[in-house]
Order: C-alpha cells, then structure tokens, then sequence
C-alpha cells in the first residue's frame, strides 16, 4: 500500500551503458533532449512565478491535495480548509519543486545523475505520503504554462 521507487529510464554516457533502468533513449531522441533542456533554459529564470502557477492550476484541478500542505493552504479550527494560501510559502515551495524538476531536464543526459535526482525526488514524496496516483496528470499543468 505505500509507495515504491522506480529507476528512471537512463542515458548512455559517451556511447557506453550506465545507470539503471531502461534507457531513456528508447523514449526520447537526442535532438528531443536538447529540444526539453533549450526550452527549459528559456523559463528557467522565472521558476518562482511559474511555480506557483502550476500550484494553483493544481488546487484548482485538485482541491482535496490542499490538505497535504498545511504550511501553505490555512486551516480553520474545524479542520475544514480554508481559501488564504500563505503566497510566500507557496513560492518558496514552488521553487524548491522547479528546482528539482531543472535539475532533472538538466541531467536528462547525465543517467546517474538523473536517477539520483529522480530517487532523491521520490523519497521526499515517499515521506510526505504523496500517493503516486495523486500525481498523475499533473505534467499537464506544467505543460500548459503558456496558456
């Protein structure tokens, strides 16, 4: 019932093997990596307010999520949520998570570092009780900054 981590797909390094999993060249060309990383260079400059536009897209598709970030989302005293988001906190963790979501476009052809950063991505969810079904979809509202 609790969650599992998966190797990501990996890289091969300078034409050898490596890393763990399958390899992340049977999903994605070469030229489609760089493609991932260019555009990535062109919003990584403004994580904090894209960030949090993913969140609120979040909240706003899945508003019971709210509850698993009681730092973030205020709370009435029945427990019951309540609309203020602390928009400080709010951007803070939305750069923590584009952050995290960089370092992996930045590493798609780095397969060791990637699955690191992947591992490292999912134990933090593993201990905050993040479902991996709760995340499913949400690359839609990451892919749908420029609308």
């Amino acid at each position: 019932m609790g969650n599992t981590i998966v190797n990501c797909p990996s890289v091969p390094n300078g034409g050898g093997g490596g890393g763990r999993g399958g390899q992340l060249s049977t999903y994605l060309t070469l030229h489609q990596i760089h493609q991932i990383q260019d555009t990535w260079d062109l919003i990584k400059d403004d994580l904090g307010k894209l960030g949090v536009i993913v969140f609120m897209r979040f909240f706003e598709t899945e508003p019971d999520v709210k509850s698993l970030f009681p730092k973030i989302v205020r709370m009435n005293n029945e427990n019951q949520l309540e609309w203020e988001i602390d928009k400080d906190m709010l951007q803070k963790h939305a750069i923590s998570v584009m952050e995290g979501l960089g370092a992996a476009v930045e590493s798609l052809d780095e397969s060791d570092f990637l699955n690191n950063v992947m591992v490292s991505i999912g134990q933090t969810h593993v201990k905050r009780h993040i479902k991996p079904q709760m995340l499913k979809g949400k690359q839609k509202d990451i892919l749908e900054l420029d609308k």
